[in-house]
């Protein structure tokens, strides 16, 4: 339910700041760090502090309980781990790990998969708005803020 929530939190405050803010992911000091002032950027630097806090909270549950504890979950928050401390020591890509919280609106439909297991319609109407989305919001909205990062 905490995943839940937080994946919430994270699209919601991608989306507001996508209505209130001009985006343009080819600006350098947009994205290599600080934001551009008046234009709402603080709103990534709280969002990204709140994520970092439900990270390490997610990986201290997965080190301290084996029974949610998987050698996917572990690799998963590994890369995340190596991807965020790499990108806040280099000072590159501050914007695009804000706007690639927007990734999480897949996890929404996998957590109910979970919650919903026991009932089979439920479970597998869940389950494909689960592949819809992670396609839409990892592969191809993931790789999009990618291409921006790595081009500044």
């Amino acid at each position: 339910i905490i995943s839940t929530i937080h994946a919430c939190v994270c699209v919601i405050s991608v989306c507001i700041f996508y209505i209130r803010s001009s985006i343009d992911l080819t600006q350098v000091n947009r994205i290599l760090g600080g934001g551009i002032k008046g234009t709402h950027d603080e709103t990534m630097t709280y969002n990204i502090c709140y994520t970092s806090g439900y990270f390490f909270y997610d990986l201290l549950v997965l080190l301290c309980f084996k029974s949610v504890r998987t050698r996917s979950a572990l690799i998963h928050h590994i890369i995340i781990l190596i991807a965020g401390i790499s990108g806040v020591y280099t000072h590159v890509a501050h914007a695009s790990h804000f706007l690639m919280l927007a990734e999480e609106l897949s996890t929404i439909p996998l957590n109910f998969k979970t919650i919903y297991h026991e009932r089979p319609n439920i479970r597998d109407f869940f389950a494909r708005l689960f592949v819809v989305t992670f396609f839409l919001s990892r592969l191809i909205y993931g790789s999009i803020i990618c291409s921006y990062t790595f081009r500044a």
